[in-house]
């Protein structure tokens, strides 16, 4: 069950003038959807489109900004540094980084919201 105690702290509450039904739906979802955002940022880099890269991890920086995870933007931007210096032939350098983030999201959400699997959307239905 995520830990409404900690909604009205973040950024995401403020923006959504503090509607923590709202809020708490956002942060479910982005969890579930979690894994096919980090599925998306992997394939870009494997297939050297660094304009799609890029664009992952910008709406991965937008998220972590939302949810108070600075130590998050730090390593999306991060990430994007190694990916502008990186050569096209060694994509898979950068997977070890990507998995990393994609850890650290999942502890940030289970750590400052008590998001766990439960709480997916798609919980329910399984």
């Amino acid at each position: 069950m995520v830990d409404m105690t900690k909604v009205p702290e973040c950024e995401l509450s403020r923006r959504l003038g503090g509607d923590s039904t709202l809020v708490r739906k956002l942060l479910c979802r982005f969890s579930a959807n979690l894994p096919i955002l980090i599925v998306r940022l992997s394939l870009a880099i494997k297939s050297n489109d660094a304009s799609r890269a890029k664009s992952q991890i910008t709406m991965l920086e937008e998220v972590a900004k939302s949810i108070g995870a600075a130590d998050l933007e730090d390593q999306l931007s991060m990430l994007r540094v190694q990916l502008a210096d990186l050569p096209a032939e060694n994509p898979g350098l950068l997977q070890t980084d990507v998995e990393t983030i994609a850890v650290n999201f999942r502890q940030h959400l289970e750590k400052r919201f008590a998001i766990t699997p439960e709480d997916r959307p798609d919980s329910t239905v399984l």
